[in-house]
């Protein structure tokens, strides 16, 4: 299993982070998320397809690739935490109250957080940068959302859309998980 990087994580806790996108931190009072183990997944689309042409093609090149090769290639492709597979991560009641997330440096986002006790409906639309999202939080013990950016990737034209889910699965954490 690849360990999740920082920025990934940001991008994991993404619901808490649109409530600090100048810069400031959340506030663990505005959203509620139970720290532990979570099962986390990422889809990530492009509206032209292109891509998935360009994931697929990476993909055949690791195939080709020795066995040995294969496996470290593999675990620095940046695009395998983006395919859908359920990824497991420690989150900790500091992590989750202190994200601190720029969404592509726009300092032009505006959000809005709906709660009713620990649910939350939470809404992001950065004019600058074109990105805008949706995140719903239920019981603090699942998330899911999207947020629809235009592609940064060269030779990726239109737009990009990452569907991310989460769900809590027990309280505390591996060490193997801590050490991520």
């Amino acid at each position: 299993m690849n360990a999740i990087p920082t920025f990934i994580k940001r991008a994991l806790l993404l619901p808490l982070s649109c409530l600090a996108l100048a810069g400031g931190s959340a506030q663990a009072e505005s959203v509620y998320l139970k720290p532990g183990t979570w099962e986390m997944t990422m889809q990530m689309s492009s509206d032209s397809g292109e891509l998935e042409k360009r994931i697929e093609q990476m993909e055949a090149q690791l195939a080709a690739l020795p066995e040995q090769s294969r496996a470290m290639a593999e675990q620095m492709n940046p695009f395998s935490l983006f395919n859908g597979e359920p990824q497991k991560d420690c989150m900790t009641q500091e992590e989750i109250d202190n994200v601190e997330f720029n969404f592509a440096d726009d300092a032009s986002c505006e959000h809005t957080v709906t709660r009713d006790g620990k649910d939350s409906d939470i809404t992001l639309t950065c004019p600058e940068s074109g990105a805008k999202g949706e995140f719903q939080i239920e019981n603090g013990e699942r998330y899911k959302g999207n947020v629809t950016m235009p592609s940064q990737f060269p030779g990726v034209s239109g737009n990009l859309t990452l569907d991310i889910t989460g769900k809590f699965l027990k309280e505390g954490c591996s060490d193997e998980l801590k050490a991520q």
